[in-house]
């Protein structure tokens, strides 16, 4: 199948944009979820990450996390069959350079990654709390950071209640990674848990559709929309930062 699929730049959407939220507008703080997207060797790739609100720099390494992802890729994404083992290996070390001089626990951010490459295929890594959804030809799936729920239709796999994150004690296996190659169209969604909590597993088919649509705006128009649709958050009450990142295509 890989050796078959392609896809042009054309037919690949990456948009997204995270908000300050309510509790910390009230706090007079600044927002500490990050994201970040671009493109490397051909690859498109997508970072929402969100820093953990009790370290004291956790806006600097929410923003850190989205650098060391750019720049991971940048040097994963030129061997096109490397491992997501590889990815999250480099995501670490850089990470840890781009927080320095500060002690990487006082900088603890979850990371989320989702990267398309030219020649089919899909992987996305993940740490710490936050929603990884897709959906293809063969329907939906997803990661629920929140219980490390993972599995097709939010049945789940596993359960564990630690608080994962960059900058706090953690195996490289307490990564999530997935590479596939999906035929036809397909959807990824990243959200920070300002999102996620107000997803529910049974729900998540029905935010995919959603966040999907979004792409059938304007391109230039797409990045406010999303910002306009957190802004707007209908759960009431709801107060933590809230970004959402969304990279959708299709292959021939």
């Amino acid at each position: 199948m890989a050796s078959t699929t392609s896809w042009s730049d054309e037919t690949i959407a990456v948009f997204g944009a995270s908000v300050t939220g309510p509790g910390h507008r009230r706090a007079g703080e600044l927002n500490q979820d990050a994201w970040r997207s671009g493109r490397a060797h051909g690859a498109r790739w997508v970072a929402v990450c969100d820093g953990m609100g009790s370290r004291v720099h956790a806006r600097h390494g929410a923003r850190a996390a989205t650098r060391a992802a750019r720049d991971a890729v940048k040097q994963w994404a030129r061997v096109p069959d490397a491992s997501s083992a590889l990815l999250v290996r480099l995501v670490e070390v850089l990470w840890r350079l781009n927080v320095a001089p500060h002690p990487p626990d006082a900088c603890a951010t979850t990371c989320l990654i989702g990267v398309v490459q030219p020649h089919g295929r899909v992987t996305v890594a993940a740490l710490g709390d936050g929603l990884v959804a897709y959906r293809d030809a063969d329907g939906d799936d997803g990661r629920d950071g929140r219980d490390g729920r993972d599995g097709r239709d939010g049945r789940g796999a596993r359960f564990s209640n630690e608080t994962l994150a960059l900058g706090c004690a953690h195996h490289m296996n307490d990564w999530f990674t997935r590479s596939w190659t999906p035929s036809g169209s397909f959807t990824l969604v990243l959200a920070t848990d300002g999102i996620s909590d107000d997803v529910p597993p049974e729900r998540v088919g029905v935010f995919l559709d959603w966040a999907g649509g979004l792409a059938s705006v304007a391109p230039r128009a797409r990045g406010a929309s999303v910002r306009r649709a957190l802004h707007t958050w209908p759960t009431p009450g709801h107060i933590d930062d809230k970004t959402l990142a969304i990279l959708q295509g299709a292959f021939a």
